[in-house]
């Protein structure tokens, strides 16, 4: 039988093994929580509608009987880390055989935060902009990356990472909004022009942990 002095001696071991078997683990759950909230750091989530681009383009070349035979899509991916923001991508299939579709870069824009219009430019195979029209012709696929268009051809974020980030941090909504100028050139005898515009917003909000895993 213990005596009385070594049950308190058991007593206290045990409760300084528990202590420290606490503390290591709230070390490791410290230092895991640490490791995700810099997995955050930096990165929102972006929600392009890209459903938008489509209707929109199916609403106004039904006329002409090419629903179904030109596709358009900005496939981003969702997880954004803002210090690389400063393209988008953008895929077009044209499965019509009389008509060449033509990205008028000029004319296009994205809206800054403040509802500002940015003038968009495409990237060249060197990196540098331009804003001349990129052509899809029949039958083809235009695959390109666009940027904003800026005066001395530097590249710039699509949005300031900062005010994004305290916007976000204030629950303020934000939402940009992108609008492409399409001009649809007929080839053959007749030639005829139609000018499509599409448009759709993009959307911010901050990530979750669940929002990386995916």
């Amino acid at each position: 039988m213990l005596s009385t002095f070594s049950l308190l001696v058991l007593i206290v071991y045990i409760t300084i093994m528990v202590y420290v078997v606490y503390k290591a683990r709230e070390s490791v759950v410290e230092a895991e929580q640490q490791q995700q909230q810099q997995q955050l750091e930096g990165k929102v989530i972006l929600t392009i509608a890209q459903e938008d681009l489509q209707t929109k383009l199916d609403e106004q070349i039904r006329d002409l009987n090419l629903v179904g035979t030109i596709a358009i899509q900005v496939p981003r991916d969702p997880v954004v880390n803002l210090r690389d923001f400063t393209t988008l991508p953008l895929v077009m299939v044209n499965n019509t055989t009389t008509y060449g579709i033509w990205v008028e870069w000029e004319r296009s824009f994205l809206t800054t935060l403040g509802g500002q219009a940015q003038q968009l430019a495409c990237l060249t195979p060197n990196l540098g902009q331009s804003q001349s029209p990129s052509l899809v012709p029949p039958g083809g696929q235009l695959v390109e990356n666009f940027r904003s268009a800026t005066l001395d051809g530097q590249v710039q974020p699509l949005v300031p990472p900062d005010l994004l980030l305290k916007l976000l941090d204030k629950g303020a909504p934000c939402q940009l909004s992108l609008q492409l100028v399409l001009r649809l050139q007929e080839t053959g005898r007749f030639q005829n022009s139609y000018t499509v515009i599409v448009a759709c917003p993009c959307s911010f909000r901050l990530p979750t942990l669940q929002d990386l895993k995916k």
